[in-house]
């Protein structure tokens, strides 16, 4: 029984980690051809070139939105940047330089590092409950069995058939 609440607890722990936490993209290191081979009118022309990455990295599979960046903007007391009349919500935040967007990828991860550390202590508090109650419940029962062996030895043999 012990192993099936341990293990419950992990499968429960692990189910609530992920489901606390941004989906992510591993981007291998290596060479890739970044730039474009067209020019069009309003976009920026880039000579394609070979870019290499020593590392690989994780990034966001998502963009971030202007919902997910109000929060950030609210907690830390920061202005929230113009839509450019594109609209905001669920839409990806724009016009936010790279300085503040590693400021609000540290403000998202001390965040989750909180709501981690939360979830494990209360699996912890889970656990050392469950612990207790069944040191409880043991020795309980083994003093209850001690108890009941003592009353039959000290009934007399017609009340002791009833005292089981």
């Amino acid at each position: 029984m012990y192993r099936l609440f341990a293990t419950s607890t992990i499968a429960l722990l692990a189910a609530s980690l992920s489901a606390s936490m941004p989906e992510h993209v591993l981007v291998n290191g290596g060479n890739f051809l970044m730039g474009t081979t067209w020019r069009e009118e309003g976009v920026d022309y880039e000579p394609v070139r070979r870019i290499h990455l020593n590392y690989d990295f994780y990034i966001g599979k998502f963009e971030v939105t202007f919902e997910e960046y109000e929060a950030f903007c609210d907690e830390t007391g920061r202005i929230l940047p113009d839509d450019s009349g594109w609209g905001k919500g669920a839409r990806p935040v724009m016009n936010v330089s790279w300085t503040v967007k590693q400021l609000m990828i540290n403000w998202r991860g001390n965040k989750l590092q909180k709501k981690l550390l939360s979830e494990i202590a209360d699996v912890i508090i889970l656990v050392l409950k469950f612990i207790a109650l069944f040191i409880r419940r043991t020795v309980l029962t083994n003093w209850l069995d001690s108890f009941q062996h003592l009353l039959v030895v000290a009934l007399p043999k017609e009340l002791a058939m009833f005292s089981k």
